[in-house]
């Protein structure tokens, strides 16, 4: 009995100083709490004075010359351009309804009344400026949203929710599409149904949009200490004459443009559309020059300062002889030469010998690889 009782009295005390701990935890906590919430409210007050102040001040001069993207695309893709666009496309498909229902086509489309026909759409409400900026906004926008069939942009399901089917219509979509063109005269103003294209460019076309273009990239930048010229090609599988095949690229068929890029920066300066064999001669700069050597020289004329940079470009363009031409022009470079290269002296070429010279030129071997490596002499 007294061991029950003095194990009764030994529990006894436990409880009661569980009682006493309790409110003690709950005082605890009660505290711990007020202070996150202190801690958590005071920075939200903090926060939202400072978001009130950027607001009040957020109509100052240096905001509102703040460029977003749209402005920046704008400055490349100028008014000019998009008019010559604009003018273009609604001259293209005038033509196609005038020799389908002659010159009273307005009457004979209105008669009809199709609503919901391309021809109706172009009728009423034409190609505007708007339009061919919201048309280039979507097929950015499809670039990076892709689906499995272009349609699927205008469904109603859930799973291809997006935002073309509030911006346009997918019959006036349609009508862009079909009346898009750059240009249907020839580059001498005849009329592009001749069939005599012998001396003709074939890239007469876009010929005055690309050099619009580059215009625009050279007036808003100037290029910085190294800069690098290099081929790029755009992706294209359908016929045309100017496809270029390259089993080394992503795409091998598209078609082929140099670049003159900012290799810090990696901003496009300036670019040459190459034509193929079709206009191969179109390519030649000077009558002492290569085809490479005068791709290279093209690009570097747009250029107007004087300044001494570092030029870099791959094997396709190098020779001594443009490296001879290029430091003339204050430039130094850096480039491979390649091993089968008529140019490569005969000595380096022997064993023993890594690197030679050739007036200012210094070809160095490159460890591992048949090509060598040439720059200016140090």
């Amino acid at each position: 009995m007294e061991e029950n009782k003095q194990s009764s009295t030994s529990k006894n005390p436990k409880k009661s100083n569980n009682k006493q701990k309790k409110p003690y935890k709950k005082k605890t906590k009660i505290q711990t709490d007020s202070k996150e919430q202190s801690e958590i409210i005071e920075p939200s007050i903090a926060q939202s004075e400072i978001e009130s102040k950027t607001y009040e001040n957020s109509n100052t001069e240096e905001e509102n010359n703040k460029l977003n993207e749209y402005d920046y695309f704008r400055l490349l893709f100028s008014d000019d351009i998009i008019d010559l666009l604009v003018e273009e496309s609604n001259n293209y498909y005038k033509n196609v309804l005038i020799e389908k229902y002659g010159n009273n086509y307005r009457e004979v489309i209105l008669s009809k009344r199709s609503f919901n026909s391309y021809q109706y759409l172009f009728v009423t409400k034409g190609i505007k400026k708007e339009d061919i900026l919201a048309f280039i906004g979507i097929r950015i926008y499809m670039g990076l949203h892709k689906y499995p069939n272009i349609e699927y942009y205008w469904n109603g399901s859930i799973i291809y929710k997006n935002i073309v089917n509030s911006i346009m219509s997918k019959t006036y979509f349609f009508l862009i599409a079909k009346a898009l063109h750059f240009n249907e005269k020839k580059e001498n103003g005849e009329d592009s149904s001749e069939t005599d294209n012998d001396n003709k460019d074939p890239r007469y076309k876009i010929n005055l949009y690309l050099e619009k273009l580059a215009s625009n990239f050279q007036k808003y930048y100037t290029l910085g200490e190294n800069i690098t010229i290099d081929e790029s090609l755009v992706h294209f599988t359908g016929r045309n004459a100017m496809k270029f095949y390259i089993p080394m690229k992503p795409h091998k068929w598209g078609f082929k443009i140099h670049l003159l890029c900012d290799s810090d920066t990696h901003y496009l300066y300036n670019m040459l559309f190459d034509p193929g064999k079709v206009g191969k001669d179109l390519l030649y700069f000077e009558d002492n020059s290569s085809l490479t050597e005068s791709v290279v020289l093209k690009l570097l004329s747009k250029i107007k300062d004087k300044k001494q940079r570092n030029l870099f470009f791959d094997g396709w363009y190098s020779s001594i002889s443009l490296m001879k031409k290029l430091t003339t022009m204050g430039y130094k470079n850096t480039t491979i030469l390649r091993s089968n290269s008529k140019e490569l002296p005969a000595k380096i070429k022997l064993e023993g010998y890594d690197k030679a010279y050739n007036n200012e030129i210094l070809i160095q071997k490159y460890e591992g690889k048949k090509n060598y490596i040439i720059c200016n002499k140090l």
